[in-house]
């Protein structure tokens, strides 16, 4: 089996601290959560926390190359090896493992808040560990876009409508959102366009721009409509002949449906 990681002690709350006389071999691991949707260009992606990317526990799956025999998972939450790219130019990661020397595969499953949300990301290159120092992983854990469908009806019963879609809590969904005035005020993404779907709808319907301007309810209002979004909670924000409305949406990494008729907004009274 491997060893176990290697507990370091803190010089500044013991008066004597002993090291290891063994030189320090292992890996670090550490992950980020980039958003995917890129409708708004590579510029607006911004960083997800564990919690805005539906994430709960990472597993670490290590195997020796040379010996089938030693293998181990660890497993951690996700915060603990969180880290972004200019954080692992000059930090350690908390994620540690004490390995001998030799070549090694590392398999990285991401635990969702729902358990039938698990997925796993692919480590391409073996990682060799030397008799000494230490070997650096970083992963990108972001899942795949996931597929949210907007049931509509009831446009036949208003003039204009407008939408758009905001994070829940920018505050906790997305990393240093305090720095960000984008992403605390302004829309998930500016550019995003759904694929009309279901009922009456063709090649040639309509795609709904969730982009807060009003749009005549007769077009892409009209028709269901089908997006793919990073995983995540949201708040569709619905203007219907100047009524308003505010509707909370999950999206898992499976996808989700809302049901919307325009003609009663469930924020009626």
């Amino acid at each position: 089996m491997l060893r176990p990681p290697r507990l370091l002690c803190l010089a500044a709350l013991a008066a004597a601290c002993a090291l290891p006389n063994d030189p320090l071999s292992g890996i670090e691991v550490s992950w980020s959560l980039t958003e995917r949707e890129a409708s708004d260009g590579e510029d607006a992606l911004r960083l997800r926390t564990c919690p805005g990317a539906l994430l709960r526990r990472i597993e670490l799956t290590i195997e020796d190359l040379a010996d089938d025999s030693r293998h181990r998972t660890f497993t951690y939450a996700c915060e603990t090896g969180f880290q972004t790219k200019n954080q692992l130019a000059t930090l350690p990661s908390n994620v540690y493992v004490d390995l001998r020397e030799g070549t090694y595969r590392v398999t990285v499953r991401a635990l969702a808040e729902r358990g039938d949300d698990d997925y796993e990301v692919e480590v391409d290159d073996a990682l060799e560990v030397g008799a000494s120092g230490v070997a650096r992983l970083h992963v990108d854990l972001s899942p795949a876009l996931a597929p949210w469908e907007l049931v509509l009806s009831g446009g036949e019963a208003c003039e204009v409508a407008a939408g758009g879609l905001r994070y829940l809590d920018p505050a906790d969904d997305l990393l240093d959102a305090e720095d960000d005035e984008d992403a605390t005020s302004a829309l998930y993404r500016a550019s995003l366009v759904g694929e009309a779907f279901g009922e009456g709808a063709d090649e040639q319907s309509p795609g709904l721009a969730l982009d807060d301007a009003e749009h005549p309810c007769a077009g892409a209002w009209g028709f269901s409509q089908r997006f793919a979004v990073d995983p995540g909670r949201y708040v569709l924000e619905v203007r219907v002949d100047g009524e308003s409305c505010a509707i909370p949406i999950e999206v898992p990494f499976a996808g989700a449906t809302t049901t919307l008729d325009l003609a009663k907004l469930p924020c009626a009274g």
